[in-house]
């Protein structure tokens, strides 16, 4: 027995602990998973084959001819590996049950479907079935590629099955081998058009043949959704309906195991929703023309930008089109998301979001930064012509002019009226005396061109940084309202929208009608949320506070609701009076 035989028995679950090998990048699973005829695994699946032949909707000895040989053929090329190391589908077994499964829920999203709506119905009728075959084919191999990329399959450090050249029941075969280990290789990036060297030897030739009998559109689409080459703007039917059955199955594998006790990870699956998502807002409508007024992208020679959150909106509602489960929805779990994947790359490290200042805008906006065009466009044809400008808003220069020793040597040379004086030879003021110069600033600088009044440095960068921490059922429009309104805290662009008051903060009504919300609507979700400080003595929430040397109409966010990290976090007192004051900024 070799060091990677652990004499493994039916039923021994694959535990996901790693045992580094000498790249830190690949681990091998450390329980082996034992050689079982592909009889044995079906037998094993057979309660959602019994699933599939249903609802296919033939007999046994139909379902036995044209449905089984397609699925032993992909249980002896996928055998019993995981379809993750440690995410959805990571047991023995994984991969095989994640694609029936999806190829059933695809199978089933075909019901009512009409393929090929233009023809006579005499032609739908012939190609109805060849439709249905492959929608099912296409959501059994859709995730074929994942065997021939990050794992490999190996009965000892110097036999590797060669994914490429043969199924992985047929290569144990030949090695007459008892038992087989994992090996994951988390530095290659999973590449989909791999699938379609492996659906070679799943599917037959005859099968291919008579799918394309009487049309020239149903391999195609098949092709295209293996090898994940389909267009962004024209739109593939069968891939949309595997697509989304995809999803289902993952959010479905990722609840069961959040609900046995496991970790609910986010999927690997979600770069090629949010690129599809991505391609197909810019690809229908116009305010995702670049560089354009009001767009929600920006182009410039430093890169492309998303501004933010308004085009999470347009992702959302995207997706909520395409019918996707498990997706992100919320502008902040998209970020999270699109920052997660590798697509987008972060400004700082407690700042994701970019300031720029496109043209022609009065004011700076917070946008994301893609890594690349090509996320958004898919090929350098389609990328458009980049502007000459940059959007990033880099820091102003703190180094004052007129600088150096020729500008010194100016001041120090210039004359000085009688009764002032300069400000190189201007003494320390006396507490005591009254101050020499009664003139403002700007008179004296009028008088002395040459005394240049140095700016005074800027405001140091708060030590203490404030997030918002509201509750899920809060809607995503208030939430990211609320976030803005609380981010101005910490010394960006925006001046402070609020102010730190007794038991929270205060919030201006005004802020929220400015943010394009309705103010009452903003109070009363806040009020039902239970995020708004009341008097002792009861009544409404709305109050008097002070911003600034004003008093105006506000509300006070309950100070649970904010995250404060930092070491000298300002020390709040509970409100007893029904009139809180706010501190003024």
């Amino acid at each position: 027995m070799d060091e990677y035989d652990s004499g493994g028995h039916p039923g021994t679950s694959l535990r996901l602990g790693s045992r580094l090998t000498s790249d830190s990048s690949r681990y091998t699973t450390p329980s082996a998973i034992q050689v079982l005829p592909i009889s044995s695994i079906l037998a094993e699946n057979s309660e959602l084959i019994g699933r599939i032949k249903l609802c296919y909707g033939v007999d046994r000895q139909t379902f036995e001819r044209d449905l089984l040989p397609l699925i032993s053929g992909y249980a002896a090329y996928v055998h019993l590996l995981p379809a993750t190391p440690a995410g959805f589908f990571s047991e023995p077994g994984g991969l095989l049950r994640m694609g029936l499964e999806t190829g059933l829920y695809s199978l089933q999203g075909t019901d009512g479907h009409i393929f090929a709506g233009r023809s006579t119905i005499s032609v739908r009728r012939q190609l109805e079935p060849r439709w249905r075959l492959a929608t099912f084919i296409a959501g059994m191999c859709a995730e074929l590629h994942r065997a021939m990329t990050q794992v490999t399959a190996l009965t000892s450090q110097d036999h590797r099955w060669p994914a490429y050249l043969a199924p992985l029941w047929t290569w144990l075969a030949d090695q007459r081998a008892q038992n087989y280990c994992v090996q994951w290789d988390s530095a290659k990036r999973m590449t989909r058009s791999t699938g379609l060297l492996a659906i070679a030897m799943v599917v037959p030739q005859p099968v291919i043949a008579y799918l394309a009998q009487h049309n020239h559109s149903i391999v195609p689409q098949l092709l295209q959704c293996v090898g994940g080459l389909r267009g962004y703007v024209d739109r593939n039917v069968l891939d949309d309906l595997v697509q989304r059955a995809l999803a289902l199955v993952i959010d479905q594998d990722l609840k069961a195991r959040a609900s046995r006790g496991g970790m609910q990870a986010a999927g690997d699956h979600l770069e090629r929703y949010l690129v599809t998502a991505l391609r197909r807002v810019a690809a229908t409508h116009t305010s995702w023309i670049p560089n354009s007024e009001k767009s929600r992208v920006w182009l410039g020679r430093d890169g492309l930008y998303l501004a933010w959150p308004a085009a999470a909106d347009d992702l959302r509602r995207q997706i909520e089109l395409e019918q996707w489960q498990g997706m992100p929805r919320t502008p902040e779990s998209l970020l999270e998301a699109l920052l997660t994947t590798g697509l987008a790359q972060a400004h700082r490290m407690n700042q994701p979001l970019w300031p720029i200042q496109p043209p022609r805008s009065k004011t700076p906006i917070d946008a994301l930064k893609l890594v690349s065009a090509l996320v958004l466009y898919g090929g350098d044809a389609d990328v458009p012509d980049i502007a000459e400008f940059e959007l990033t808003i880099t820091a102003p220069a703190l180094t004052p002019a007129p600088c150096g020793e020729r500008a010194q040597m100016r001041a120090n040379d210039s004359p000085t009226p009688s009764g002032t004086l300069s400000t190189t030879q201007q003494p320390a003021a006396d507490p005591e005396q009254a101050p020499v110069a009664a003139q403002p600033a700007h008179a004296q600088e009028a008088i002395h061109p040459s005394n240049t009044q140095l700016p005074p440095p800027p405001p140091p960068l708060p030590s203490v940084r404030r997030t918002l921490r509201a509750p899920i059922r809060l809607a995503p429009n208030i939430r990211d309202a609320l976030s803005v309104i609380i981010d101005s805290l910490n010394g960006g662009l925006l001046p402070a929208q609020c102010s730190v008051a007794d038991g929270g903060y205060f919030i201006p009504i005004r802020i929220f009608d400015q943010l394009g919300l309705q103010a009452p609507t903003v109070v009363r979700a806040l009020d039902e949320a239970r995020m708004l400080l009341h008097p002792p003595s009861g009544g409404s929430p709305n109050i008097a506070g002070i911003l600034d040397g004003e008093t105006i109409p506000g509300v006070i966010l309950l100070d649970r609701h904010v995250l404060v990290e930092g070491n000298d976090a300002i020390a709040k007192t509970p409100a007893t009076a029904t009139n809180h004051v706010a501190a003024p900024i």
